[in-house]
């Protein structure tokens, strides 16, 4: 495999492990929309990262010259709107091209970097990872949702039938690159597209499922749940899996104190919020002692000064990015790192 001092991985170069946790459990559920509660309960209950993302969101602009909805907003929904893969934004923007989403919604897992083909090499671009993306609609876009959906079926190069449910699978442009996109529309308002085929049939089944599912995604036990902000345009968490793969270079769990900076076997997890007009907020929760110092040597690096960093409580390190940071690109993606996408570039 490409050695790691060969290959740059935007953000982790700066990613070290960070600070831990309150084990408090939540005294309440936070206030939530209808559509955040339901991908709760159908996600996957290993996930380990979900993301929120309220709209409108423009994922697919009217005109070259209309800008679509970008920064922290699109991170949960990156999966319709990438172009490698068969060009999905194109076909979904026949019908799509100016229609709002309400909400887009990210659950995932197991992240990895896949080899290229016939190649000791690892795969540039983002990591690969087990999960899925959902689109939520108005009711009053159900026609344009249900013609969207027939224009994949009818473009993509093969379609399948998961859990009662058609599917069009569009691949990557480089044949065995184990790159595909699944794109499911089990619902009226609902556009779903995963990057796995037995994450896709979970979630399927648990939507179909006439009773709620004994157990769920992040329950409301996970001390995350305590700094979870739902009033953010953009909200999330992760809650680190116990044991982590070791084939994941995002998680502080892995690697080694010596030679790793994502080391920190006492890490717990994170939670995100983001406002477009003010900053983006995390809160790091980690069990270790030198919580400070690790958050200091994670997210800070040079030529960026503007970044904050205190103890909001024993065990959780709140970070702070300003609107008018120095490095918006780099802090961009950092976060998503943190959430499971690194970049090999």
């Amino acid at each position: 495999m490409r050695a790691f001092s060969f290959v740059l991985m935007v953000a982790l170069h700066v990613f070290g492990a960070a600070s831990v946790a309150s084990a408090e459990k939540h005294a309440s559920e936070p206030a939530m929309a209808a559509e955040v509660k339901s991908a709760l309960e159908w996600l996957s209950a290993d996930t380990e990262t979900f993301v929120v993302a309220k709209g409108p969101l423009v994922l697919f602009p009217t005109t070259e010259n209309e800008e679509s909805t970008s920064d922290y907003r699109d991170m949960p929904s990156f999966l319709f709107t990438a172009s490698k893969e068969g060009k999905l934004q194109d076909i979904l923007g026949q019908s799509l091209r100016g229609k709002p989403a309400l909400f887009a919604i990210e659950g995932s897992r197991n992240f990895h970097p896949l080899p290229e083909p016939d190649s000791d090499f690892l795969q540039l671009g983002m990591i690969h990872f087990e999960g899925c993306q959902f689109l939520f609609f108005d009711n009053k876009l159900q026609a344009e949702v249900a013609e969207a959906f027939q224009h994949c079926l009818t473009e993509a190069k093969q379609q399948k039938q998961i859990a009662g449910k058609s599917v069009a699978i569009f691949h990557g442009k480089k044949k065995g690159d184990g790159r595909q996109r699944l794109l499911a529309h089990p619902q009226p308002n609902l556009l779903v597209c995963a990057t796995d085929e037995a994450y896709l049939a979970e979630v399927l089944k648990r939507m179909a499922a006439k009773t709620p599912n004994a157990r769920r995604a992040l329950p409301m036990e996970l001390p995350e749940w305590k700094w979870v902000d739902t009033v953010a345009e953009v909200w999330g968490l992760r809650h680190y899996a116990r044991p982590q793969p070791p084939s994941d270079p995002t998680s502080p769990l892995g690697g080694t104190s010596s030679t790793d900076r994502l080391h920190d076997p006492a890490a717990i997890g994170l939670v995100l919020a983001y406002n477009a007009k003010s900053e983006l907020v995390v809160h790091y929760l980690t069990k270790a002692n030198d919580a400070a110092v690790i958050a200091s040597e994670a997210w800070q690096f040079p030529g960026e000064t503007s970044i904050k960093i205190t103890p909001a409580v024993e065990g959780v390190m709140k970070i702070q990015f300003p609107r008018n940071c120095q490095n918006p690109a780099i802090v961009y993606l950092l976060m998503l790192s943190r959430i499971g996408h690194a970049i090999y570039l």
